[in-house]
């Protein structure tokens, strides 16, 4: 009786963990993506309860289907035509219209999407604001600077899915001359203090690898002495090893040689003058050269 109701109780948590996985509720404000072991299957937009193959077979994520802001944390400096600084507030709205495609370019990130998408309209922005004069950016023709960034946004961001909706510059403000000074000091001061350290961990770099080349050359160099003395050594032993074979058998022919070598060492400079008797043993094999 108990295994029953223990077997009872096993089915009905099946059943219900089944059908439970089975069903799931699509809101107004989401588009549900219906994945098939990790795979793209179908996009659900319809909102309500909807039917799916119990995990882990198939599976859901949902993307927010509604105009989403993706608005600047700081005022960003831009230079204008003048080359004077304003400080303007990036607002912009943007939706998802291709889910399969969003969430293929960007896994469905949606911070990341909003970091892209501020990125590219500073850009944007930029480009046009550099173009035109302080007072054409506060006036009427702001609209027309917003129209031209959305069009380049939209050209560049429909490969990944999402359309932009609308672009606005929520705060403009024009920097003081004193002000601006003031901030192109602090960058300046910061960079340099960001160069002076890399130039800081380059000469040390440099130190440590001219001490390894410095210590690698020591040791090649020693170590190509050491191999010349001994292939000297090996040469100047065969060599004396031919001499004495040869002088052993010809005596003579050793006095001879050893004359030409005292005659080349004495006469290495054509201005060389010595004073000698010609009957001396000196010439002895140079006179017998001449009467021969």
């Amino acid at each position: 009786m108990m295994s029953r109701l223990f077997s009872l109780v096993i089915l009905s948590t099946v059943v219900f963990w089944l059908l439970f996985s089975s069903i799931f509720l699509v809101d107004q404000r989401q588009y549900a993506v219906l994945l098939t072991f990790g795979e793209i299957k179908n996009i659900i937009k319809r909102p309500g309860l909807h039917l799916k193959l119990p995990f882990p077979i198939q599976s859901t994520t949902f993307l927010d289907n509604r105009i989403l802001n993706a608005d600047s944390i700081n005022l960003d400096h831009f230079i204008t035509l003048e080359n004077k600084d304003i400080l303007v507030n990036v607002s912009v709205k943007w939706q998802i219209n291709d889910p399969n495609l969003y969430l293929v370019r960007s896994s469905g990130n949606k911070e990341i999407t909003q970091n892209k998408i501020l990125e590219l309209a500073k850009a944007s922005l930029r480009r046009e604001i550099s173009n035109r004069t302080v007072k054409e950016i506060v006036s009427g023709k702001r609209g027309v600077i917003s129209d031209l960034v959305i069009v380049r946004l939209k050209e560049k961001l429909k490969n990944i899915g999402i359309n932009i909706v609308d672009l606005h510059l929520s705060q403009v403000n024009y920097v003081e001359q004193e002000a601006n000074s003031s901030f192109y000091e602090c960058i300046k001061s910061d960079r340099s203090n960001i160069t002076n350290e890399l130039r800081a961990v380059g000469h040390k770099d440099l130190e440590r690898i001219r001490a390894n080349a410095d210590k690698k050359c020591v040791l090649i160099l020693a170590e190509a002495h050491r191999d010349a003395k001994k292939i000297r050594g090996e040469g100047d032993a065969a060599a004396s090893e031919v001499y004495a074979k040869t002088f052993r058998h010809n005596l003579e022919f050793y006095k001879f040689y050893r004359s030409m070598e005292v005659y080349r060492a004495t006469f290495k400079n054509h201005r060389d003058l010595i004073i000698i008797d010609p009957n001396s043993d000196f010439f002895k094999y140079s006179g017998s050269l001449k009467s021969r």
